[in-house]
């Protein structure tokens, strides 16, 4: 049997299991070595192996069937602690970014372009040397 077939269909179900990883790793260690108990030439396809042991889908409801709820729910809760731990960091950054741009702002250093229109008369007075930040070169 093709490694291969058998990492993917162990990926598919790894990826939908809720569980710690040791316990998970354990668990397609099982799938990995009653695959290669049944080894036959024909099965080095995705769908032989779904043929030998069932669909993904099932297979996860069989191998979560064996996992503790208490596992279940100690693994959810620090899904849920690091979930909200990386929002509150977004916001935290966030909040300082819009800080930083206010207090930016508000000291003047944000420059911006007024369109002046200067006609040829106006061009040579001495008071419009310099507009809005424009200087004019000689």
């Amino acid at each position: 049997m093709k490694d291969i077939s058998v990492d993917q269909y162990c990926r598919k179900v790894g990826k939908k299991l809720i569980c710690t990883k040791e316990t998970r790793e354990n668990l397609l260690n099982g799938i990995r070595e009653e695959l290669a108990d049944r080894k036959n030439a024909t099965e080095d396809s995705m769908e032989d192996i779904e043929v030998v042991l069932g669909n993904a889908d099932r297979m996860v409801e069989i191998l979560q069937a064996e996992v503790s709820k208490d596992e279940v729910i100690n693994v959810r809760k620090k899904r849920k602690t690091m979930l909200w731990s990386f929002m509150g960091l977004g916001f935290c950054i966030l909040i300082l970014c819009v800080t930083v741009l206010v207090k930016y702002i508000a000291e003047g250093h944000v420059w911006y372009v007024k369109t002046v229109i200067v006609y040829e008369g106006e061009k040579d007075a001495e008071e419009d040397k310099d507009l809005n930040g424009i200087v004019w070169g000689d």
